[in-house]
């Protein structure tokens, strides 16, 4: 295991390479420390409570040789925050929301998306903003409430269905009234086809006396206007008037 005086002087050394004024050294810097963590030469702890690494990863952008769009310096400081939230701090009184939304002017809208990001974490203590979790519904019936209200609703219906019905002698009569009228009415449809059958007899019946009636109105009136042999006055005329007062009477 490695002294705290030679991570001290690990970590002092790391600073002024990340620092450095030429761009490739600070290229061989970065992918140095990001080495010694991945293999727990450092530890994000050791990089987290040194203040010279975190303020040369801040100045990275701020060399006249920095490359634009170069997002190693971010993604170091978010994996630095992310693994030890006590960095959050020391960045914060390192100005680090200032330095780092300065380099958002001209940068590009990814870049520039990454940054407000970690500026967030930062701001946040290294923690992710939780959603807001909706209002929670209120509280619901007491269960004892509710089944004690049931019994009194089904007494109710109890007595609108009682009311509705009715009485059982009332039911009878009807039922008797009905039965009644139908075999009236089965009686007037047996009766019906007698009366029919009757009516033809009737009518023939009639037809044949009111014949007789005119056949011997006919025969009265014949005899009535015939001339009588036997009157006096008829033998005397002559026989030729007699027939033809007997042909037109």
């Amino acid at each position: 295991e490695q002294s705290p005086d030679e991570i001290a002087a690990k970590l002092a050394l790391m600073s002024d390479e990340l620092g450095h004024s030429l761009l490739d050294i600070r290229e061989r810097a970065i992918a140095s420390l990001n080495f010694k963590l991945s293999n727990d030469l450092l530890t994000f702890k050791d990089v987290g409570s040194h203040s010279g690494v975190l303020r040369a990863l801040l100045d990275w952008f701020g060399h006249e040789d920095s490359v634009p769009g170069d997002e190693r310096a971010l993604a170091m400081l978010r994996r630095i925050v992310e693994e030890e939230p006590t960095a959050a701090a020391r960045l914060q009184n390192l100005g680090a929301e200032a330095a780092l939304l300065e380099v958002t002017d001209g940068a590009s809208r990814q870049l520039a998306a990454q940054i407000e990001s970690l500026v967030e974490k930062i701001a946040t203590g290294g923690a992710d903003v939780a959603p807001q979790e909706p209002p929670s519904s209120p509280p619901g019936p007491d269960p004892e409430t509710a089944n004690a209200e049931v019994p009194e609703a089904d007494e109710k219906d109890d007595a609108e269905e009682a009311a509705e019905e009715p009485p059982a002698e009332e039911a009878a009569e009807a039922e008797d009234s009905t039965e009644v009228e139908d075999l009236k009415q089965e009686d007037s449809k047996e009766d019906a086809p007698a009366e029919e059958e009757d009516a033809p007899a009737d009518e023939e019946e009639d037809t044949a006396d009111e014949e007789e009636e005119t056949a011997e109105e006919d025969n009265a009136e014949a005899a009535a206007a015939a001339p009588d042999d036997e009157d006096p006055a008829f033998i005397r005329l002559d026989p030729a008037l007699k027939d033809m007062f007997r042909k037109n009477p």
